[in-house]
């Protein structure tokens, strides 16, 4: 962790603002504690108009990434924690979902079928039983080994490892319904993501092993595309198209939105500890991540090079998570892991200040940040003069994750330009800019 001295901000201004700085301390001489990125790069040979689709990571910590162009897949493998990658011989379509079995054999869904390889991905054959054009989103796998797969079609069964699949979509919609994310809990009850222009689209449930469907959506206020579903314990989350997420705690008779998004949450994950990780792409894009069951989100993108769309996430044994999505071909992987959740209270492990979200805000903004020891806090806001316009936190915290609103009302009227956010936490500072937006 480097230390950094902010000594001064230039302002040069027009000659009829001579009256006002040219130069400006900002917000005092402080030093600024720059913790470590969370996410840094991954060396994978992938071209730049390459989009990864799919991570998967077996018991033994071997990696497989699926990526796409418009004209070619690729398939790639890491055995020793992404440093080193070997591109398998692989002539399929898209790579949209990957599997490890538990007996090593290993299921790729891709835009023109499903394929199987029982050879360490050295070789790969085609599965039997689904409808021709069937293209699969998505796999689960209930505890006595009964595979699911969504697909453009429908939802597929297979109770033989992969080899052959059955049709099971009574009571979705007719019309070639596009399930793009399926799910098992604990108790065996499946839920599926579905989107069908015409007849229905949201949240379906079976509690038959699939063979007949129920739509569940109240609580959500429509019927939204479902991109993406985790189960933790008994808690279902179901991510949208561009309505956030949702949670239900009654295996889907009712739904509660646990976070606003204007994006698409294409991957949800939960790890071993319960947290649950959440990735965007498009207006919004990242990661947030939940350690208090979707009460609270908190931004985990520090280290992305742009605004990063995210279409998976996946998590080795050692707790690392790796991550892709639509940006240049590039792979992420965590440089730290995520501290687990003892008594439901969460320990972070360094200082970091998240950018406010929305940005730019009008009225309100929310302000993020973790502290992993307890300290006297304050965070407050300035306007590009340097003068105080609000104090939004002064007072003792303990080590923790904190959210705080800050809204107009709580000041005198602003006008439309750049501010700065500052939090300091014991010897810890930093400081954050904003845009308000009238």
């Amino acid at each position: 962790m480097g230390l950094y001295t902010i000594n001064e901000l230039i302002f040069f201004q027009e000659d009829k603002m001579k009256q006002i700085f040219t130069t400006l301390v900002l917000l005092f001489s402080v030093e600024v504690s720059i913790a470590q990125d969370f996410w840094e790069t991954v060396p994978i040979p992938t071209g730049v108009a390459d989009e990864i689709k799919s991570i998967a990571i077996s018991p033994t910590d071997k990696i497989l990434v699926g990526t796409s162009t418009f004209t070619s897949s690729k398939l790639f493998q890491s055995t020793d924690g992404g440093n080193n990658w070997t591109q398998l011989t692989y002539n399929g379509m898209i790579v949209n979902t990957i599997m490890f079995l538990p007996n090593g054999d290993i299921l790729i869904g891709e835009s023109m079928g499903m394929k199987k390889s029982t050879d360490n991905g050295t070789g790969w054959s085609n599965t039997n039983g689904m409808n021709p054009g069937s293209n699969p989103f998505c796999l689960t796998r209930k505890a006595d080994g009964t595979l699911y797969a969504g697909t453009s079609t429908g939802v597929y069964k297979s109770i033989d490892n992969g080899d052959n699949w059955a049709r099971i979509s009574n009571g979705l919609p007719a019309n070639n319904p596009y399930v793009y994310s399926i799910a098992v809990n604990n108790s065996g009850i499946l839920f599926a993501g579905v989107n069908e222009l015409i007849t229905g689209k949201g949240v379906f449930r079976s509690t038959d092993d699939g063979q007949n469907w129920v739509q569940i959506n109240n609580g959500m206020g429509g019927q939204y595309t479902i991109n993406s579903i985790a189960v933790k314990g008994n808690d279902i989350y179901c991510g949208t198209i561009i309505n956030g997420i949702f949670k239900s705690t009654d295996n889907g008779d009712n739904w509660t939105l646990v976070h606003s998004r204007t994006a698409s949450c294409k991957s949800l994950f939960v790890t071993a500890d319960g947290t649950i990780l959440a990735g965007f792409n498009g207006f919004q894009a990242g990661i947030v991540y939940s350690q208090d069951n979707g009460a609270t989100w908190i931004p985990l993108n520090t280290g992305f090079q742009t605004p990063f769309n995210i279409n998976t996430i996946a998590q080795n044994s050692q707790g690392i998570f790796f991550t892709g999505g639509m940006t240049n071909g590039k792979l992420y992987r965590s440089t730290q892991t995520l501290t687990s959740v003892e008594d439901g209270e969460i320990t972070p492990i360094n200082f970091i200040l998240h950018q406010n979200y929305p940005n730019p805000f009008n009225p309100s903004t929310k302000i993020s940040w973790q502290v992993p020891v307890g300290s006297h806090q304050t965070l407050k806001v300035y306007d590009i003069l340097g003068n105080e316009v609000a104090t939004l936190v002064d007072e003792y915290r303990d080590a923790g994750s904190y959210e705080v609103e800050f809204n107009l009302k709580q000041t005198s009227s602003l006008s439309s330009g750049v501010y700065f956010y500052k939090l300091q936490a014991g010897d810890y500072v930093q400081i954050k800019k904003m845009m308000l937006m009238k």
